[in-house]
């Protein structure tokens, strides 16, 4: 944890220079680089704060819509380098009782392993139903999928599958940090894949 703070220090600091003197580099390639080394901070302290994260809940009422478009505006610098795009269609109504931070985190691991298996140009849909006493949230991409062998095993902790060694992109920690926050949450996971069409992610509140 505190190699963690430590590194999330420097990673301030050249944000703030790059964006104050953005005339003598790439701002933005800099800038996307910068989300990803963030991103990588704060996905290995979530593993760390595992431990202790009933002492981090705070249980609100939520919009799931606002949730979801803080997400989605925070990570606008990742979609536009990808050329991959959300669309939302959440009504404004539906509310979930859950913790903020945590299902952001959530959500953002889950966005952000659809942009990174996905085709250049495709697209993300997010979507929202309630049904009998529940509230469904859903993500469908259209990417490479996941094969049927690795399926079962992917929120095991370092588990990367074919993709991950494939496209050299994955720690396995990210779908194992967010099965575990769903849990503590009260909360379920589904996933479902076809290879060469893409992947659903289900999360039932």
């Amino acid at each position: 944890m505190q190699w963690v703070h430590q590194m999330k220090t420097p990673a301030s600091v050249l944000r703030l220079m790059v964006q104050k003197d953005p005339g003598h580099m790439d701002s933005f390639g800099a800038l996307c680089e910068l989300d990803r080394m963030q991103g990588q901070l704060d996905l290995i302290l979530s593993l760390v704060r595992m431990e202790r994260m009933q002492a981090d809940l705070t249980i609100e009422d939520l919009s799931l819509k606002e949730v979801v478009e803080a997400v989605i505006d925070k990570e606008r610098r990742l979609f536009a380098q990808r050329d991959v795009f959300p669309t939302v269609g959440i009504d404004a109504s539906l509310r979930v009782r859950t913790d903020r931070k945590w299902l952001a985190f959530v959500i953002e691991q889950i966005l952000h392993n659809a942009v990174k298996y996905s085709d250049v140009g495709s697209s993300i849909e997010v979507g929202a139903g309630e049904s009998d006493g529940s509230v469904e949230l859903s993500f469908v991409d259209h990417g490479i999928g996941i094969r049927p062998r690795d399926l079962p095993r992917i929120f095991d902790l370092y588990f990367t599958g074919s993709n991950g060694r494939d496209h050299d992109q994955s720690s396995g920690v990210g779908l194992y940090v967010v099965k575990r926050a769903l849990d503590e949450l009260g909360h379920e996971i589904e996933v479902r894949s076809e290879v060469g069409h893409g992947t659903r992610v289900d999360i039932v509140f």
